[in-house]
């Protein structure tokens, strides 16, 4: 094969988006061009991690260890790159699928552009699967100049104890500020959201076999009824009425043949069915819907939607766009590898838009061979891809909430994870409507406008939550893994918690009180709170900490004490820069137990204060609560900025 063979045909690598070639800081040399032919091994794992490959014509096929989906570099595309930035060797292999051209970029070459050129580090977030923490943890690794090397060391030795000292002494000092139960914060237990449903979902992929339900999927469908849950047993996912059959409503692939469109009306039961009896692993159908409650803000929700869908189709490309109803559009909202400006999608125009009119999962190889095909949004990817899906984000009403437009690495869609991809699709057009509408809440500060909208709240946003707990009703219903049951009871307990916060704020509106209070053991309360409100923090980029005192049985309502708990919660990391802490601790006091929530550091914007004007709606809610449950607020500014409250609570036994 012939591949062009200089500057410009590096420089036209995504890896170099928006760098200039004037200003690269390395020097690029022609020798480090290297041709492979079809089926040549370009390097194994547990080789050394010696060079990132810029594919400057071919195919390259990747296998990362552990991972069964194969991946693909083609031209103007990357690869390499993950071992060098996590300091490791291969973990992957890499093969030319074709006769191929690559450019070799030595390890320290790359290290250096990464250190002076920042756009070099966005471009591998937005095109890879790796985050800032992973650059970070190489970071730690600084570059030594050349000496003696017991010079360096003693150099070092005194900088470390120097550091030491310093630091002991700032250390000495915060903590003469603060009060005895706050001190040794080493002592706080890091609170880390996912580790159990990654822990499952590891243990699944390790299972070679899948245990059969006990009883036929129909039977235990059949027991469900209307008021129990709220997708009737006869719902499907195909719209109606069904789309023309004319030239422009079906595909055509590469071969003039017309595409496959799955017209088969489904049960979502059986869809589910289908996919847990094939032995897919329930990985990444939990992380969907561990998103779907996690935020209010619609950016956050639209990336991670992204993200996973990126991950679970092993797609480099894609992007997601807002159902605009009133102006029959949809408008670009999120994209990695897209174009820097990419137009809004008129209905029905082009075959996103006919997708999206007709509410169908399209997969097209070469769409520029499509008569429908407009080029400024059907394949809106800096660099085209070869093969695109089209896939509409339906609400369980089948009312159009967002589009997704993903490049695809393989030639065809197999059957079963069309499926998958549809039932992904529902629980993302979910997440995207519980998010508009939270969005809109949380927008009205005033009491008063949330005293008007408490009809709402009660109504619409309900039914997605409602929608989430029948998926995993439906799924634990099979006799799976008790680790996977403990990861669909956290689901439920999540969206059982966005259910009670919007009653909740209902409540406090119209200063309803509703409290049904029982015995619960303290310790235990407090961790199933703070194991569903870590993912909250954590989407902040904010970590939290828990030291518990010895357990105790308080009288309250639990699911009222869990809105309180959070209300506080959302107002400690409000203004939070990126990389706080919050720690949460008990002291066991007698006749009563206190709860306290400091939150380390200084606001970014300290004029806000004084924090006890009470004016927050997060406060005032939280207070609310815990009156009627007849525990105490004191809300304390620190010096540093900081703030703490201290819940008083009174104990029955211990």
């Amino acid at each position: 094969m012939i591949a062009t063979k200089n500057n410009d045909s590096i420089f036209l690598n995504i890896l170099f988006n928006g760098v200039k070639n004037h200003s690269f800081p390395v020097n690029l040399n022609g020798k480090s061009f290297e041709d492979f032919k079809e089926g040549e091994i370009i390097y194994e794992s547990g080789d050394e991690s010696n060079f990132v490959y810029l594919v400057i014509s071919g195919k390259v096929k990747i296998k990362e260890n552990g991972v069964k989906k194969l991946q693909f570099r083609r031209d103007n595309e990357f690869f390499g790159e993950k071992e060098i930035i996590k300091n490791t060797q291969r973990t992957s292999s890499a093969m030319a699928e074709i006769d191929s051209t690559v450019y070799k970029i030595s390890k320290p070459d790359f290290e250096s552009l990464l250190k002076k050129v920042p756009a070099i580090k966005q471009n591998i977030i937005d095109f890879t699967n790796l985050t800032e923490d992973d650059f970070k943890e190489n970071n730690e690794v600084v570059e030594t100049p050349s000496m003696a090397k017991e010079e360096f060391s003693e150099t070092a030795a005194n900088e470390n104890n120097n550091d030491q000292m310093l630091n002991e002494t700032t250390e000495q000092k915060n903590e003469d500020k603060l009060p005895d139960y706050l001190k040794d914060l080493d002592e706080f237990e890091e609170i880390v959201h996912d580790d159990e449903i990654r822990e499952a979902a590891v243990q699944l992929e390790q299972t070679d076999t899948f245990v059969e339900p006990d009883a036929p999927v129909e039977e235990s469908f059949n027991e469900l009824v209307v008021n129990d849950t709220f997708i009737e047993s006869d719902f499907v996912y195909e719209s109606q009425p069904e789309p023309e059959t004319n030239s422009e409503s079906i595909a055509e692939d590469s071969s003039g043949q017309e595409a496959e469109i799955d017209d088969k009306i489904i049960p979502i039961e059986d869809e589910l069915e289908s996919i847990l009896e094939d032995k897919i692993s329930l990985k990444n159908f939990n992380m969907i819907l561990n998103q779907i409650s996690a935020n209010q803000n619609i950016d956050l929700t639209v990336q991670s939607i992204l993200k996973n869908f990126l991950q679970l189709t092993g797609s480099d490309r894609g992007i997601i766009f807002i159902y605009d109803e009133k102006k029959a559009e949809l408008i670009p909202e999120f994209n990695i590898g897209g174009k820097p400006e990419i137009p809004s999608i008129k209905i029905s125009e082009g075959i996103a838009g006919k997708a999206a009119l007709s509410k169908k999962l399209i997969f097209i190889p070469n769409p520029e061979r499509d008569a429908r095909y407009v080029g400024s949004f059907d394949n809106p990817f800096e660099f085209p891809a070869q093969n695109v899906i089209y896939l509409p984000l339906l609400d369980n009403q089948l009312d159009l909430q967002g589009f997704a437009t993903l490049s695809f690495n393989e030639e065809t869609l197999e059957d079963n994870f069309r499926r998958q991809l549809k039932i992904y699709s529902i629980l993302a057009g979910e997440s995207i409507l519980l998010s508009k509408q939270l969005s809109l809440i949380e927008s009205k500060k005033h009491l008063s406008v949330i005293g008007d909208v408490s009809k709402f709240l009660l109504g619409d946003i309900k039914s997605p939550m409602l929608t989430i707990k029948h998926y995993t009703s439906i799924i634990s219903r099979f006799d799976i893994p008790e680790e996977i049951k403990r990861v669909i009871t956290l689901l439920t307990m999540q969206a059982n918690s966005v259910l009670d916060l919007l009653q909740s704020t209902s409540d406090f509106a119209e200063k309803r009180v509703n409290i049904k209070k029982s015995p619960n053991q303290l310790n235990d309360l407090l961790n199933n709170i703070l194991d569903l409100l870590s993912e909250f923090v954590e989407s902040k980029n904010i970590k939290l900490f828990k030291k518990f005192a010895q357990n105790c049985t308080v009288n309250i309502d639990a699911r009222k004490f869990h809105v309180a708990v959070y209300e506080l919660i959302k107002y400690a990391s409000a203004e939070l820069p990126s990389g706080g802490k919050i720690f949460f601790s008990t002291e066991f006091l007698g006749k009563e137990v206190q709860i306290r929530i400091y939150n380390e550091g200084k606001f970014q914007q300290p004029e806000r204060f004084p924090l006890v004007s009470r004016g927050d709606l997060s406060l005032d809610i939280a207070e609310f609560f815990l009156k009627a449950m007849g525990a105490n607020l004191n809300v304390a500014e620190k010096s540093n900025g900081g703030v703490i409250f201290i819940i008083s609570i009174p104990v029955t036994s211990n």
